[in-house]
C-alpha cells in the first residue's frame, strides 16, 4: 500500500509539474512578446506608468497574509482524513479573512488616485489616464480578491490542470484584446479594464470548479472559526514573505526609480528585470506542486521520502538555475539588442541594462537555489526563518536602493546591485545552513547529492555559452534560440549520464511510461 500511495504521489507531482510548465510557457512567451509590442506602441514613458500602477498594486499581495499557502497546507491533511468539515472550516475562515483585504485594496486604491501625481515624476499629459487606469484596477482587484481561496482549493486538490486551463484560455484571449485596443490608440484606461475583467472572471470560474469538485466541502458562515486564524496567519506570512520577497524587491526598485528618475527609466528597468523573473518563475513554478506532495508525505510520516524528494528537487532545479543564469549574464546584451533593441528611443542605454540585467541574475540566481529548500519547509509548516529573511532582503533593498540613487547617483546599475546584494548574501550564509539543520541534513551529502552533480552537468553548457558569446555574439533569434538549445541539449546530456544516478534513470523513465 505504502508503495501505491508513493507511486500516486510521484505521478501526480510530475503531471503538476509538466502542467504548470506549460502554462509558464505560454506566460513567457505572451510577456516577452507584450514587452516589444507595448515599447513600440506606448512608449518608454507611458510603457513606465503601467509598470508603476502594478508596481503599486502588486503590495496588495501583502494584506493577504498568505492564507492561500496557508490553505494548501492544511486542506491536503484533511482530505487525507477524509474530513470535510475541516476542510470547510479552512475554507470559510479564509474567504472572511479576505473581506479585509478587499476593503484595504479599495481605501489604498483612493489613496493612490489622490497622491499619483505628488509620489511619482509623471509626465501631465498621461495624468488622467493613469489615474482612470488606477480606479479600475484597484475595484477589480478589491471585487475578486475574496474568490481567491478557490484557487488555494484546487491546488489542495491537485487540479492544476483546471487551473492552468483557465489560466492560459484567459491569457490568450485578454492578449488578444489588449493587442487591439492598443493598436486602435486607446489609452491605459481600457487596457486596465481589460485586464481588470480577466481578473474578476478568472477568479469566478476558479469558484465555481472548486465549488463541483468539493462537494460537500462548501464555504458556510457557520463554519467560520476565528481560532484557526492566527495559525493559518503564522503559517501563511512567512510563506507570503519568501515568496513574494523579490517581486517585491523589484516593485520596490520601480517605486524608487519612478520617485527618483523617470517614468522611461522605470521601463528600460523593467526591461531587464523581466527575464529575470521569467527565469524565478519558471523554477517557482516547477516546485510548485511539491508543497500538497510533501504536506501529505508529512501527514504519513514519511521522512525519508521527504529527505529525498528535498535532494532531487533541488539538484534537478539547479539543472536549471545554473545554465540559466549564465545565459543572463553572457549572452544579456545579444538579448537586449534583439529582443527591445530596435524599439527603444535610445538604444545607446542597452550597455546599462546589461550590467542591470546580470546584477539581478546573479542576486535572483542565488535565491532561486534555496527555493526548493523553502518549499520542502513550507510542506512541513517549518519555513518561518525563511519568511524572516524574506522580510529583511525586502526592507534592506529598499534602503539601498535610495541610497544607491539619493546619495550615491549610481542610476539604474546601483539600484541592481542594491536589490541583488541582500539575495546573495542571504542565499549564501542563513538559508542553506537553516535548512540543514532543519532537516538534519550534512553539508556534505547536500554537495554530494545536489551542487556537485548540477554543478558539474552545467559545466559543458557554460562553457558553450562563453565561447559563443565571445568569438560569436548571436544577431538574430534564430542563432540566440540556437545557443540556447545548445547549451540545455548539452548540459541534459551530461545531466542524464553523470548528474543522475541509474535507479533515478530508471524511476524517471517509468514515470514518463505511465
Amino acid at each position: 500500500m505504502k508503495s501505491t500511495n508513493i507511486a500516486t504521489t510521484s505521478r501526480k507531482l510530475m503531471i503538476n509539474t509538466l502542467l504548470n510548465l506549460v502554462n509558464q510557457a505560454v506566460t513567457a512567451l505572451i510577456n516577452f512578446g507584450m514587452v516589444g509590442f507595448f515599447l513600440e506602441f506606448l512608449g518608454e514613458a507611458r510603457y513606465g506608468v503601467w509598470i508603476l500602477i502594478g508596481s503599486i498594486f502588486s503590495y496588495r499581495s501583502l494584506t493577504f497574509m498568505g492564507l492561500n499557502s496557508a490553505v494548501n497546507r492544511l486542506m491536503p491533511i484533511h482530505l487525507v482524513n477524509n474530513d470535510a468539515a475541516g476542510i470547510s472550516r479552512v475554507l470559510s475562515t479564509a474567504f472572511a479573512y479576505y473581506m479585509l483585504p478587499s476593503a484595504i485594496v479599495a481605501i489604498g486604491t483612493a489613496l493612490f488616485y489622490v497622491q499619483m501625481e505628488a509620489w511619482f515624476n509623471i509626465e501631465s499629459a498621461l495624468i488622467g489616464d493613469a489615474k482612470q487606469a488606477v480606479a479600475i484596477m484597484g475595484a477589480s482587484f478589491a471585487i475578486a480578491l475574496p474568490l481567491q481561496v478557490y484557487n488555494a482549493a484546487l491546488s489542495s486538490y491537485q487540479r492544476y490542470d483546471i487551473m492552468n486551463a483557465i489560466a492560459i484560455t484567459a491569457m490568450l484571449l485578454r492578449t488578444a484584446v489588449v493587442v487591439a485596443l492598443v493598436t486602435s490608440d486607446y489609452g491605459l484606461a481600457e487596457i486596465a479594464l481589460t485586464y481588470g475583467l480577466a481578473e474578476v472572471v478568472i477568479r469566478v470560474i476558479s469558484m465555481f470548479s472548486a465549488i463541483r469538485i468539493m462537494k460537500g466541502a462548501l464555504l458556510r458562515i457557520r463554519d467560520i472559526d476565528l481560532s484557526l486564524l492566527p495559525e493559518m496567519m503564522t503559517y501563511g506570512a512567512s510563506t507570503l514573505l519568501y515568496m513574494s520577497s523579490a517581486v517585491l524587491i523589484f516593485k520596490s526598485a520601480d517605486l524608487v526609480i519612478g520617485s527618483q528618475l523617470s517614468t522611461a527609466s522605470v521601463s528600460q528597468f523593467y526591461i531587464a528585470t523581466t527575464p529575470v523573473l521569467l527565469l524565478a518563475t519558471s523554477i517557482q513554478v516547477y516546485a510548485q506542486a511539491m508543497k500538497p506532495a510533501v504536506s501529505d508525505l508529512d501527514a504519513r510520516n514519511d521522512t525519508g521520502r521527504i529527505e529525498q524528494m528535498a535532494m532531487l528537487s533541488q539538484k534537478y532545479s539547479l539543472f536549471a538555475i545554473i545554465p540559466g543564469v549564465a545565459f543572463l549574464v553572457l549572452m544579456g546584451e545579444s538579448f537586449l539588442k534583439i529582443w527591445v533593441g530596435e524599439r527603444m528611443s535610445d538604444p545607446s542605454v542597452i550597455p546599462e541594462l546589461v550590467l542591470v540585467l546580470q546584477a539581478l541574475a546573479i542576486g535572483t540566481g542565488l535565491r532561486l537555489s534555496q527555493h526548493t529548500n523553502f518549499i520542502v519547509l513550507v510542506g512541513k509548516g517549518s519555513h518561518r526563518v525563511f519568511g524572516l529573511t524574506g522580510l529583511a532582503m525586502w526592507i534592506s533593498s529598499i534602503f539601498l536602493a535610495i541610497a544607491a540613487e539619493r546619495e550615491l547617483g549610481l542610476g539604474l546599475v546601483g539600484i541592481a546591485w542594491a536589490c541583488a546584494c541582500p539575495m546573495i548574501l542571504v542565499s549564501t550564509t542563513i538559508l542553506p545552513v537553516h535548512f540543514m539543520r532543519e532537516m538534519g541534513i550534512s553539508l556534505n551529502k547536500t554537495l554530494r547529492e545536489s551542487w556537485g552533480p548540477a554543478i558539474t552537468s552545467s559545466v559543458p553548457g557554460v562553457v558553450l555559452l562563453t565561447a559563443w558569446s565571445r568569438f560569436s555574439p548571436p544577431e538574430t533569434w534564430f542563432m540566440l534560440l540556437l545557443s540556447v538549445a545548445v547549451a540545455a541539449g548539452a548540459t541534459a546530456v551530461t545531466a542524464w549520464y553523470f548528474g543522475i544516478k541509474p535507479a533515478e534513470r530508471s524511476r524517471l523513465r517509468r514515470l514518463v511510461s505511465r
